[in-house]
């Protein structure tokens, strides 16, 4: 069963959005989900609920850990591929 990594960010935002368009993860992390922060969902409640602004900064969730901000951006590079482009 490949594992989810859930990546939320406002789709509306051409910065965020072109960013997350070329994100990728090793495979043997699990499969990218991107989710629009504009978009009612069970995540959206979890972010809320921390009191995190989506509009600040994009938030991941590895497993049950989420990550916020530059932490997502920093886990995303961790997680990246050895091949292909991530712009940090």
């Amino acid at each position: 069963m490949t594992k989810q990594v859930v990546l939320v960010y406002d789709k509306e935002c051409p910065a965020c959005d072109n960013y997350c368009r070329l994100v990728r993860i090793r495979e043997d992390i699990g499969e990218l989900v991107l989710v629009d922060a504009r978009e009612p969902g069970l995540i959206l409640d979890e972010i809320t609920a921390l009191g995190w602004d989506i509009d600040q900064g994009m938030v991941l969730k590895l497993e049950q850990q989420l990550y916020y901000g530059s932490d997502a951006i920093h886990m995303l590079s961790l997680l990246g591929t050895r091949s292909g482009y991530l712009i940090v």
